[in-house]
């Protein structure tokens, strides 16, 4: 009995996939803390040194109730870098200068979500200025600023109403 072309195309498509890389996927992490979610996002698994990477990272109001926060700086949102061996290497934020205001409140209400692109350049700052990763798998996690300090603490008191992070997201650099 002859198949028709449509059916042999979808049971191709079906057992085979799509052939795509999985490593051109996108990645998320999301972590949740009281009435907030925080999710990291990129847009896929591997990079090339020097390749910028648009991190993307949404805080979600998950509650039946509004949320206030007083983030300590004007850029509420950062990520760790971690090298292949779980140690910190740095965070997005360290050697960046930010805005001289002083930073406002946020009332998040219910549902509403927040959300900010981080574009990194896969270096990290030096005492010779910026310096490109060396290839390896690096693990990203988000974290809003405040909430834990470089050494994985808690931040300044009332910044939140409770540490909010990401797992650690993993992305390989050749």
């Amino acid at each position: 009995m002859p198949r028709s072309p449509l059916f042999i195309a979808v049971a191709t498509v079906f057992l085979i996939g799509w052939g795509g890389n999985p490593s051109d996927s996108p990645l998320q992490a999301s972590g949740h803390s009281g009435q907030l979610q925080l999710s990291l996002n990129v847009p896929k698994a591997e990079y090339v040194v020097g390749e910028m990477v648009q991190v993307t990272m949404i805080l979600r109001n998950v509650s039946p109730g509004p949320v206030a926060l007083r983030p300590p700086t004007l850029r509420p949102f950062d990520f760790a870098v971690y090298d292949d061996s779980g140690r910190q290497i740095d965070t997005w934020a360290s050697g960046r200068p930010f805005p001289m205001a002083p930073p406002t409140p946020i009332t998040i209400r219910p549902g509403e979500v927040i959300t900010r692109t981080l574009v990194w350049d896969l270096a990290l700052p030096g005492p010779d200025g910026r310096k490109s990763l060396r290839p390896g798998r690096y693990a990203l996690e988000g974290f809003l600023s405040g909430s834990r300090d470089f050494r994985g603490g808690l931040g300044r008191p009332g910044a939140y109403p409770l540490p909010l992070r990401t797992p650690r997201l993993v992305i390989d650099v050749h």
